[in-house]
């Protein structure tokens, strides 16, 4: 008997119609764990089915719910943040960073197109059906993706935003893809307090912390065959809210080095 084929996972529903969803959640239960069917009558249906259990198993790709033993959830903490801080709170806009690239197949895409997926949709759908999705759904991923993706340009903003004005904690923002004026030669620079490509164009904007107000610092150095260097350095003591920013803010550096790769 021949099988029905299937698509890959992939989650249901936007990151932008899943926050909402965790909002109505955190409405019923705030923190609380709930069973699986509390949680479908919190996000408003009338019970455990197939609609339902694929919108939870939207919010747990995200990372928005997480599982509290066998069968109940509760909102994460990246789900509490995104719901209750203000839109302007960097620490809002990294958490949807995170959730938005948390699923394996939005993480793909990401490293293929970066943050500005292409104009037309005949290259998301080609993308998606070399990787083993049927042709009569690959419309309805590759909408949940561009809806992500708008919410991810504007925590994206955000960021830019309190980068450009000089807040206390390290923050970032995604470059325009234009030319810049290349760098001074930093070869025999000595450390700084952020990652740095020496003599490397588009350096990534920055709010660099003094090193006298951040305590005791590890420094990295990876050395390019030409002499140049990546130069890195840290406190020796973060917390996991900082390392967890600090990753997000990795992951975008990583793609704006990758456009500076010489063909």
């Amino acid at each position: 008997m021949a099988t029905k084929a299937r698509s890959p996972n992939y989650p249901q529903i936007s990151l932008v119609r899943a926050i909402d969803l965790t909002a109505k959640l955190y409405d019923k239960a705030h923190t609380h764990k709930a069973s699986s069917a509390v949680v479908a009558s919190a996000l408003g249906y009338t019970g455990l089915n197939g609609a339902s259990q694929g919108v939870i198993s939207a919010l747990k790709k995200y990372g928005l719910i997480e599982g509290v033993g066998d069968s109940e959830f509760k909102v994460s903490k990246d789900g509490l943040t995104i719901v209750v801080d203000p839109k302007s709170s960097t620490e809002r806009a990294t958490a949807i960073l995170r959730a938005a690239f948390r699923p394996s197949l939005f993480a793909e895409l990401r490293a293929e197109y970066g943050d500005k997926p292409p104009k037309s949709d005949d290259f998301l759908r080609a993308f998606l059906l070399k990787r083993g999705f049927v042709q009569s759904v690959v419309d309805t991923p590759i909408r949940t993706y561009r809806e992500t993706m708008e919410l991810v340009e504007v925590a994206q903003r955000v960021l830019g935003e309190a980068a450009q004005g000089q807040g206390p904690r390290v923050a970032f923002e995604e470059e325009e893809e234009e030319e810049e004026e290349e760098g001074p030669d930093m070869s025999n620079a000595p450390p700084r307090t952020v990652m740095q490509a020496a003599a490397a164009p588009a350096a990534p904007s920055v709010v660099v912390v003094p090193q006298s107000q951040m305590g005791d610092i590890v420094n990295d150095v990876y050395k390019l065959p030409d002499g140049r260097a990546f130069v890195l350095s840290w406190p020796a003591k973060i917390t996991a809210d900082e390392y967890e920013d600090f990753e997000a803010w990795i992951l975008l550096l990583q793609r704006k080095l990758k456009r500076q790769i010489e063909p």
